[in-house]
């Protein structure tokens, strides 16, 4: 049989434990509000950092710029990504309403490269032939919209649908690229 003097400490331990365990919640809970508040980025997902160079140059730089001129444009959901059949890297999909950009981003060792790659890319292309695909081989581009090509630095972008004053646009907002 467990004493009386026994039972009374371990109620007395236990009770100890429990107010140690309940002081110790009330800071984590007291800590995670002062994050909560004091968290910069509560509002929205940050802004990525401006790029440097053109070597530093990301999709998510291309949507910052273009957010900036015009804040509906997001990332295009379907297709998510494209072939085109005059360039060699695949190209990504931004979208506004109805108008599709598809954004070709260069490599190479250099920022130079980069640029070189980019304008030898650029001044291949055919828009009157140019054919845009997404993965499964479904013709993206034979709708009769009007096609645009924009560049700037280690970028190419198609757009498809849309107008001049919107093309426009597009090369003020990508020229903020380095």
């Amino acid at each position: 049989m467990v004493s009386q003097l026994q039972a009374r400490r371990r109620s007395r331990a236990a009770q100890i434990l429990s107010t140690i365990l309940f002081v110790a919640a009330l800071g984590f809970a007291g800590a995670a509000a002062w994050l909560w508040y004091t968290d910069a980025s509560k509002d929205g997902p940050g802004t990525p950092p401006p790029a440097e160079s053109a070597a530093n140059i990301d999709l998510a730089q291309v949507l910052m710029v273009l957010d900036q001129s015009n804040d509906g444009w997001d990332y295009g959901r379907s297709p998510a990504a494209v072939h085109a059949d005059q360039l060699q890297v695949p190209g990504q999909h931004l979208k506004l309403d109805d108008t599709s950009l598809f954004v070709f981003i260069f490599t190479g060792a250099t920022a130079e490269d980069r640029v070189a790659a980019r304008e030898a890319a650029g001044d291949a292309v055919d828009l009157d032939t140019l054919t845009l695909s997404t993965g499964s081989g479904a013709v993206i581009n034979d709708g009769g919209k009007p096609i645009y090509m924009i560049e700037h630095s280690s970028v190419l972008c198609i757009m498809v649908g849309g107008d001049d004053d919107l093309a426009k646009e597009v090369a003020t907002a990508l020229g903020k690229l380095p």
